[in-house]
């Protein structure tokens, strides 16, 4: 992105000093001549001033600031890295100087050598940024999870200069572009030297992907040619921000891309003027729209107090082939106010701007509409950075997408989309690669199905620019969240079909209810930070009943909660105590001369040891099973004993919770002694939830998680010894 308007435009040659030495090859310009074509927003002309200036002054640290910059916003990453490498070399503990290498060094794929430097950048006092790159360049597998699965092709009406930001319109597309459509360019910008932006209309769209890519790069070489060089001073040049009248410096190639009966044409005049008109959405039908333009009003031209061009939002409305446009109300010659999208009812408006009370850079804000006209403008805070956020477009579902570099991604600007849920808009997630590219991408709608739509790209920028792309996704883009698990037995494992399942919020309202199916499981889509209730109940079993929390849950991880069923007839029960006879343990020991009652603690008088349990589950580990072995061959030896397994949990999770989960791990326990054939009245199980911690881990008291282990566990105790 060059600009807050623009997509990725990256033309730049070193030619543009042709006729500015003289005989001798002496250089005849002065610094004073290249700062002030950088003030003036005109990068192209100002580079090769800066590098002729370098050569003799290396070390000029405000020149390779100003040179730097200059290759970022004509989008040339690989000069753009050169300079602030050689920036930082020179001020090593510069933070603008880390953050603008280490995102130049993400543009052009060099991941391991961006974590370094963006970890550097938060070292050095940086922002969140550093922190977000870090944690999304180090986990590149997320990003890529979905290549496989989602399709995407350029469409063949792309130019060889910028084409960006579709719109949905009837059958077609609308969108932007900067291509010439006739003999000249008259009318150019000096930001980096191209024609005006309009607004182009592909009417059909059915058949831009059928021709292969050779054709369509052979029909771009044989329609372009060169138009001659020209002068634009009766224009203003007005990219986003611009403050004086330009001069085209080079050719301008013509594009006007008729393809076999495929026709990109303008849209209508009273839209397009002599500046730049940009992203736009349609509401309330057809025949209104909101649209993106330079300040320029009722053939009026505007600037701020330092003669800066900003941007400003329209609405049009179509009577007939009449468009009557009418000025935005929160529009201002002090800030840019452009990129519109609407909510799927049309009552709420989102677009981009710098205004001031934002995060940083450009912000995503919102208006709501009443009969009264659209209010006050609100930043969308939880979606934007100190970078830039931009280009928003709503689904049918009224979930938000946005382009942005200020959270982690592959590289320039990023598509994200952020979740519309019962809460409002969640945190924005990195939609991935290949709608994501090391390159600026942005702009992207998605049509009611959730998985097609177009998008806009540089990642082609050395042949065509910012094109426009086709993407086809095998599932939708916006991942829901899910609770999934398996219904099964509690001694055996054994799956159990059949099973209704429902689900409940924290207030025990029931939310969905599903019967398992051969394979036993079951799945739910669930809200991300939400307490819920898990119920299952099947004939011959005791109803299971779980808490679930999906705090930290991951649109692509589900929470993975397996319903554990006892079945009724396995269930232990307790046995009447009796008193202690003769009985021996396997290394000969008689229990009746042991000192202790009738309920002695096990584990001195048998040699057994407590079990304990993982976090949350009643499942016997491998460990726990082979204690438990040394009870069962106690008791085949001894078939007089009788024994109490009193199950315990750690204090997390609520009192009801802990109680139902040290009921199972007792149940649990006892149906493994019951399964090597032990008689279920010999076993009396019990569960006692957090009631009898072993150490001081209580509510709200910080412990170690081996700490923690140590209170869930079950204890042994013989109630009875008696002979036959």
């Amino acid at each position: 992105m060059t600009s807050f308007y623009k997509g990725s435009v990256i033309f730049f040659t070193l030619f543009f000093v042709i006729g500015k030495f003289n005989a001798s090859g002496q250089v005849s310009f002065t610094i004073k001549e290249a700062d002030r074509f950088y003030e003036n927003y005109h990068y192209t002309s100002a580079i090769p001033l800066y590098e002729s200036w370098l050569k003799k002054h290396p070390h000029d640290i405000p020149v390779i600031e100003k040179l730097a910059d200059s290759y970022s916003k004509v989008n040339d990453s690989g000069n753009e890295e050169r300079l602030y490498k050689k920036l930082i070399d020179e001020k090593p503990a510069d933070k603008n100087g880390l953050l603008k290498y280490a995102s130049a060094l993400a543009k052009n794929g060099k991941y391991e050598q961006s974590i370094q430097y963006f970890r550097l950048f938060s070292e050095n006092g940086g922002d969140t940024r550093g922190v977000r790159y870090v944690e999304a360049l180090g986990n590149l597998d997320r990003l890529y999870k979905d290549s496989s699965s989602i399709i995407v092709k350029p469409l063949i009406v792309n130019s060889r200069h910028d084409d960006f930001s579709p719109a949905f319109y009837k059958e077609g597309i609308l969108f932007c572009s900067d291509r010439v459509s006739g003999k000249k360019a008259t009318k150019t910008f000096d930001w980096n030297q191209s024609a005006y932006l309009d607004i182009y209309y592909l009417k059909d769209t059915t058949d831009v992907f059928n021709a292969s890519e050779k054709s369509a790069e052979e029909h771009k070489q044989k329609k372009a040619f060169v138009a001659p060089a020209t002068h634009s001073d009766h224009t203003y040049q007005t990219s986003n921000d611009t403050r004086t009248l330009g001069y085209l410096n080079r050719p301008a190639h013509n594009d006007s891309l008729q393809l076999d009966g495929i026709r990109v044409v303008k849209f209508s005049s009273a839209i397009n003027t002599k500046y730049h008109e940009g992203p736009l959405v349609f509401f309330n039908g057809e025949d209104s729209l909101i649209f993106t333009r330079n300040n320029y009003y009722r053939s009026k031209y505007k600037t701020d107090d330092e003669g800066i061009n900003k941007l400003k939002l329209f609405t049009a409305t179509r009577a007939g082939e009449t468009w009557s446009v009418k000025d935005f109300p929160y529009n201002s010659d002090s800030y840019s106010v452009g990129h519109p999208a609407l909510s799927p009812d049309n009552k709420i408006l989102f677009f981009a701007s710098d205004m001031p009370g934002g995060k940083g850079g450009t912000d995503i804000w919102y208006c709501n509409w009443s009969p009264g006209g659209w209010s006050k403008p609100q930043n969308l805070s939880k979606v934007n950075t100190e970078g830039q956020e931009m280009f928003p477009f709503v689904d049918a579902q009224g979930n938000l997408y946005l382009a942005s570099d200020g959270w982690g991604g592959l590289g320039g600007l990023d598509v994200f989309y952020a979740r519309n849920s019962q809460h409002g808009f969640e945190v924005p997630r990195n939609v991935g690669y290949p709608i994501n590219s090391s390159k600026d991408d942005f702009g992207l709608i998605v049509k009611d199905d959730g998985r097609t739509g177009y998008f806009s790209s540089g990642r082609n920028w050395n042949k065509t620019l910012d094109d426009i792309y086709y993407f086809n996704s095998k599932t939708v883009i916006v991942k829901s969240y899910f609770l999934k698990g398996i219904a099964k037995e509690d001694s055996t494992n054994v799956i159990l079909p059949q099973t209704t399942i429902t689900l409940l919020n924290e207030k025990e309202e029931q939310i969905a209810v599903v019967e398992t199916g051969e394979d036993g499981s079951f799945s739910f889509s669930v809200e991300p930070n939400e307490k819920y209730h898990l119920k299952a109940e099947k004939d011959n079993y005791i109803p299971y009943a779980k808490s679930v929390s999906t705090d930290g849950i991951e649109p692509d991880k589900p929470t993975q909660v397996d319903a554990i069923l006892s079945r009724k007839d396995l269930t232990p029960t307790s046995a009447p105590l009796a008193e202690n006879k003769m009985s021996k343990v396997p290394d000969g020991t008689d229990l009746k001369k042991t000192p202790g009652d009738q309920h002695a603690d096990t584990q001195k008088l048998l040699n057994v040891n407590p079990i304990y349990f993982d976090l949350g589950k009643s499942d016997i580990r491998p460990d726990a099973a082979r204690e438990l072995d040394k009870v069962v061959a106690v008791m085949m030896q001894n078939p007089e004993i009788k024994i109490e397994l009193g199950s315990h949990t750690d204090a997390r999770g609520s009192d009801a919770f802990n109680l139902s989960l040290s009921d199972r791990r007792a149940k649990a326990s006892a149906n493994y002694i019951i399964s090597k054939g032990i008689s279920s009245d010999r076993i009396y199980g019990k569960g006692y939830g957090e009631l009898k911690l072993v150490n001081g881990c209580a509510d709200n008291v910080k412990c170690s998680e081996a700490e923690h282990q140590l209170n869930r566990r079950t204890e042994f105790i013989v109630v009875s010894i008696s002979d036959r």
